[in-house]
């Protein structure tokens, strides 16, 4: 039997290991229960929480901030679900935060995750309702199922096409068909063949005015060539006739005859008047010549001139005509009926 000694020893090892089992849980409880900590609710309405528990953890963008306390169904609306969190006192909830239900890992526990909210945005008091919002999953399944429902409508279209009496139209159109061919098929294989006949023709129309515009391009742009020798040719021939213009040759023939008339005077006492006489004749004929000749330049300029303008106005109605060509060539076929 156990002495009294060992007795007392065993009533002080158990009243001691009360006494630090209390103590702690004192610490530990009286922590939780001292730290101050806000309250928010959030509605989740017609969403399943299935893998939420009381005690699953609150976080905003992977931080812990707060804990699931509390899962209820509201009284008023069945098919809203209440969940109420505590976080960290002082945590800032903004009221364009949202709350969604992230899964974790494979097991299908969740926890809520706060997300969104902006420096903008005003901060959402304790005992207020923080917006639910809605996970991926729940993403991909509100779109599978439209994607369901667009599949389903199509099948129904389907079916309807492809109903019985849809059928029996579509045999009675393809028996239509075939009969009509049965019965013209000399004149259908004529008709293709003239079609195929008609294209290779066409095709080589096509080419002849290809090759045509080529060619027409090409002595449009001969042409254009010989338009700007031309031009060069008429300004040599204008700047000639300015500094032949220019050069006075009334103004030097007539000092000629002024120069001639002084040596007429000079050498009448030589005898030799007729000379002289003849001379002044023959320099009056020369400056009527050059006269003429002036005019006659002058005359000739103008009608180059109005020459070049209208080679100009026909190189550009061909190059109207080549592009109008090339734009369409069927304004051949046309021009032939």
């Amino acid at each position: 039997m156990a002495t009294r000694a060992q007795k007392v020893r065993l009533g002080v090892f158990l009243i001691i290991t009360l006494i630090l089992l209390i103590v702690s849980f004192v610490i530990i409880a009286g922590k939780q229960l001292m730290e101050k900590r806000d309250i928010y609710y959030i509605q989740y309405k017609n969403v399943s929480v299935i893998g939420l528990q009381e005690g699953s953890a609150v976080k905003y963008y992977g931080i812990n901030i707060g804990q699931v306390d509390q899962i209820t169904i509201n009284k008023d609306d069945i098919n809203q679900v209440t969940v109420q969190i505590s976080v960290k006192e002082g945590t800032p909830i903004k009221e364009d935060m949202v709350a969604t239900l992230v899964s974790i890992g494979i097991t299908g526990i969740k926890q809520i995750e706060l997300t969104g909210g902006t420096n903008e945005s005003d901060f959402l008091p304790p005992g207020s309702n923080i917006q639910p919002g809605s996970s991926v999953l729940e993403d991909i399944t509100g779109k599978a199922e439209m994607i369901a429902e667009k599949f389903e409508l199509l099948l129904n279209n389907l079916n309807a096409i492809t109903d019985i009496s849809n059928q029996q139209k579509v045999d009675t159109i393809l028996t239509l068909v075939h009969m009509y061919l049965e019965e013209n098929r000399e004149p259908v294989t004529r008709m293709i063949t003239s079609l195929d006949t008609a294209t290779l023709d066409m095709r080589n129309l096509i080419a002849d005015v290809r090759s045509l515009v080529g060619t027409t391009q090409s002595s449009i742009l001969r042409f254009e060539q010989n338009l700007v020798k031309l031009d060069t040719i008429m300004n040599n021939t204008l700047l000639f006739s300015e500094e032949l213009a220019s050069a006075d040759v009334r103004g030097v023939s007539g000092e000629v005859i002024n120069t001639l008339s002084k040596i007429d005077s000079t050498l009448e006492k030589a005898n030799i008047r007729r000379i002289s006489e003849e001379a002044v004749s023959a320099l009056v004929n020369f400056n009527q010549t050059i006269t003429r000749i002036d005019l006659m330049v002058i005359k000739s300029r103008e009608d180059l001139i109005q020459s070049i303008e209208t080679l100009k106005q026909a190189a550009d109605y061909l190059n109207e005509f080549s592009r109008e060509i090339s734009d369409d060539p069927s304004i051949l076929l046309r021009s032939r009926r």
